[in-house]
């Protein structure tokens, strides 16, 4: 039995069940199509990485009313639920319940903080609707917070501020050259690495930015990017053996690593056990809404902040009139699931940064009226990135550019808009290798006639367009955008699917032998 025919849609409930011996007698039945798009294994990602993530913690739980906090009293709750949430790290780990009802808990104007959170295994959990609470559990922020430096009018901080508090050090360095999608690096000292450990491997030198730009010219003006070099420090991988100076991971690395540009192997600290389930977050971002206005405009009602997690999870929320509804940051095996977006236009969906691996943007649903400016995306270094099933940003999807920059992003069974990037352009281009378009249908935006992902620049131009390292398109449909052959890898089944319809199912099936349950069934991701 094939691939093929095994992903269809058809009846997903019965792909669940497809053996690890059918899959062995189909392994060799991969469309020799499929085989010339020399595609990355995106399998590792979210829940397909960190399978336990998804199972309800067995923590104590704190109840925030035991602290004062009462909904509905149209009082500021926010010191009973910050008081709620110090219990909780005292006690090593906690459930932060809170019952139905609406929660105030942004009364003052600018103040600095929200809600910051550095322990491990930290679970912020909402109620279901009552019929007095018929929206569960409410956080009302009225006002924003202020910018942590004025002059940044993306500094506010999130309400949900988790962050682990060490950053990573130098361990050793890498002494030959691995190819990408690999899992084998060697190292000049191993001393320091043992089995089961996690790391980072990180390079910046501008003698990689052609290798990492494959050869294609960028413009002058791009100068962060052409005298530094971007950086690279989203390869977070696990160790599974060591063989003299050979270490071995769990997880295939996404980029061709050569030696002669100086890659190093960090320490790469997390915190495990970040969950935010179940809550409705309402803000007040201003309206009409502007593009780089002020930090209100920006960031000022940011919702959720990861940075430094272990498969951090936001599942089943709702985000109303927001900046940013999530961005998971510096972490590994990231998911957000089953969220939704929606009430006005704000800056940013949910996004993958700050060298993340292997995030899992899933089920999630933009219902802005004009969508969300940036879309779900992957940016500032993010690799691995998958973004799945979502009903996209009615603007685009996002790839930011940074002092790192994205690569190996899934874009895999999508509708909505595509071009929602940004970033200064210094710092382009927007995303480097392998970003790949898998059966999206693009519902909005205008119809773009021979796209130029790498287009020359004109005049004193500092933007034109996403830039991106050569893409792959493969089953484009919907609105007929179509794309200069030259600027993309690969172009195949321009204006209808394909099958498999999902390339993330077909890879996850692939290498665990069937589909888990919470791909085939939106009711096994429920409460």
């Amino acid at each position: 039995m094939g691939f093929s025919s095994l992903l269809g849609r058809m009846s997903v409930l019965a792909i669940a069940a497809v053996s690890s011996t059918a899959l062995a007698q189909g392994a060799d039945d991969v469309p020799e199509w499929m085989e010339a798009l020399e595609l990355p294994n995106y399998s590792y990602a979210g829940y397909a990485l960190v399978p336990e993530s998804i199972e309800p913690k067995d923590l104590p739980v704190v109840h925030v009313g035991d602290h004062g906090a009462k909904p509905n009293d149209r009082k500021s709750d926010k010191a009973a639920i910050a008081a709620a949430i110090r219990a909780g790290e005292e006690k090593g780990g906690a459930i932060i319940q809170f019952e139905a009802g609406e929660y105030w808990v942004g009364e003052k104007k600018q103040e600095k903080q929200g809600f910051f959170i550095t322990s491990p295994n930290i679970v912020i959990r909402g109620a279901e609707p009552t019929a007095s609470a018929p929206k569960g559990t409410v956080l009302y922020m009225r006002h924003s917070l202020a910018p942590a430096d004025p002059k940044k009018m993306y500094s506010c901080p999130p309400l949900l501020k988790f962050q682990h508090p060490t950053k990573g050090k130098k361990l050793t360095s890498i002494v030959s050259d691995s190819e990408k999608g690999g899992f084998e690096i060697s190292v000049k000292d191993p001393g320091k690495l043992k089995v089961g450990q996690y790391v980072t491997l990180y390079m910046r030198n501008p003698a990689a930015t052609s290798t990492l730009l494959a050869g294609l010219e960028p413009w002058s003006i791009w100068t962060n990017t052409i005298e530094n070099g971007p950086i690279v420090h989203g390869e977070r991988h696990r160790i599974v053996a060591i063989d003299g100076s050979t270490v071995t991971f769990h997880e295939p690395m996404m980029i061709d690593v050569f030696a002669e540009h100086g890659w190093e192997v960090r320490s790469c600290p997390m915190a495990e056990g970040w969950v935010v389930e179940d809550i409705t977050f309402v803000g007040e971002v201003p309206t009409p809404w502007v593009h780089h206005k002020n930090a209100d405009h920006d960031s000022g009602w940011t919702m959720i902040g990861f940075n430094r997690g272990f498969a951090p999870v936001i599942r089943r929320c709702k985000f109303v009139s927001v900046s940013t509804g999530a961005f998971i940051n510096g972490s590994y095996g990231g998911t957000a699931i089953d969220n939704v977006v929606l009430g006005r236009r704000g800056h940013y969906s949910i996004s993958s940064g700050g060298g993340s691996y292997g995030t899992l943007i899933a089920f999630n649903k933009d219902l802005t009226k004009e969508g969300q400016w940036h879309g779900f995306g992957s940016s500032h270094g993010a690799v691995g990135t998958v973004i799945y099933r979502n009903v996209n940003s009615k603007r685009g999807f996002d790839h930011h550019s940074g002092t790192a920059i994205a690569y190996a992003t899934l874009i895999d069974v999508n509708t909505g808009g595509i071009f929602g990037s940004g970033g200064n352009y210094k710092n382009l281009p927007n995303h480097l290798h392998d970003l790949t378009f898998w059966n999206f249908k693009q519902t909005h935006d205008k119809r773009y006639d021979n796209y130029d992902w790498w287009s020359a620049r004109r005049g004193d131009q500092k933007y034109s367009g996403t830039k991106v390292v050569y893409p792959r398109i493969v089953g484009y449909h919907g609105i007929r955008t179509t794309f200069k052959p030259e600027s993309c890898s690969h172009i195949h089944c321009h204006g209808k699917p394909v099958e498999p319809e999902s390339l993330f199912e077909y890879q996850v099936l692939q290498r665990l032998g069937e589909l888990p349950e919470w791909m085939a069934s939106p009711e096994s991701r429920a409460r």
